[in-house]
């Protein structure tokens, strides 16, 4: 018969013989562990070898077939806490990944198009804009476009200037012309603001509509990728007429009131330029 230790689980091979009638009690080599050895678990025992050996089976197959089961049971034991690890591990890494995907950004522009395609504003520069007025006006007879506005640093840790990058567009939103603004400062502080303006003169008579976003000075030779980040399109407000003939100057009528706060309107029509 096979004896286990109720303590440290080492398997002992026992002559069924040497328990007896009444049982006895047996001592682990191991540990020293004592434990009493019923008459009836030998009887039982025996009788099961016995059966088993009928079959083809002896007492070290039994043992051996015990020891396979609880191998088997470790591995899958082993197998299951390390899908856990790794599930857990897998889930955090995603979950930070989501947190810090305006520092990702940074470091990685391109990832950029793959938050966005799942849902997720990222804006790398952390800022935004808080005001845009673009406004037509006309110098003698020359017509004028200017676009003045202000950003704001929306993060609790200071940001490097990032250049306005502002785009031109005709009716079908292609880009026809391009202009790059700077900002007035070179460092903005958590909650501060800055403020720019680019003037272009006779601009396109196909420009309907102006976006504007952000792009780093650095960056320059990668600015389609770079407005794609942070875009905003802007109504083209502020048209003025030339002077009749014969007035003198350089003569504008009044601009309207200037946008503020910030902008509500996203998207919006536009009027032509080629009035």
């Amino acid at each position: 018969m096979i004896l286990t230790c109720p303590s440290c689980e080492t398997q002992y091979f026992a002559d069924d013989t040497t328990i007896g009638s009444g049982g006895r009690s047996v001592k682990c080599g191991t540990c020293h562990h004592v434990w009493h050895v019923p008459a009836t678990l030998s009887d039982n025992r025996g009788a099961m070898r016995k059966g088993l050996t009928a079959g083809g089976l002896g007492a070290h197959d039994v043992y051996r077939q015990s020891m396979r089961t609880r191998q088997q049971s470790r591995i899958r034991w082993m197998t299951r806490f390390v899908w856990l690890f790794w599930g857990v591990a897998l889930g955090a890494l995603v979950l930070l990944s989501v947190l810090k995907r305006n520092d990702i950004v940074k470091v990685w522009p391109q990832s950029a198009y793959f938050y966005r395609a799942l849902g997720f504003e990222v804006n790398r520069y952390g800022l935004d804009f808080i005001r845009i007025d673009p406004m037509r006006t006309f110098d003698d007879t020359t017509p004028i476009l200017t676009v003045t506005g202000r950003v704001m640093n929306i993060t609790d840790t200071p940001q490097p200037a990032a250049d306005i990058h502002i785009s031109l567009r005709d009716e079908a939103m292609r880009e026809i012309a391009v202009l790059i603004a700077p900002l007035d400062t070179a460092r903005l502080e958590a909650g501060a603001e800055a403020g720019f303006e680019a003037r272009l003169e006779n601009p396109p008579i196909e420009a309907f509509n102006i976006q504007v976003s952000f792009t780093s000075p650095e960056n320059m030779q990668t600015l389609s990728e770079e407005a794609a980040l942070a875009t905003r399109p802007v109504d083209m407000v502020g048209q003025s007429t030339p002077p009749e003939a014969g007035e003198e100057g350089a003569g504008a009528n009044s601009p309207p009131e200037p946008q503020t706060g910030p902008q509500t309107e996203p998207e919006a029509n536009i009027e032509s330029l080629d009035e």
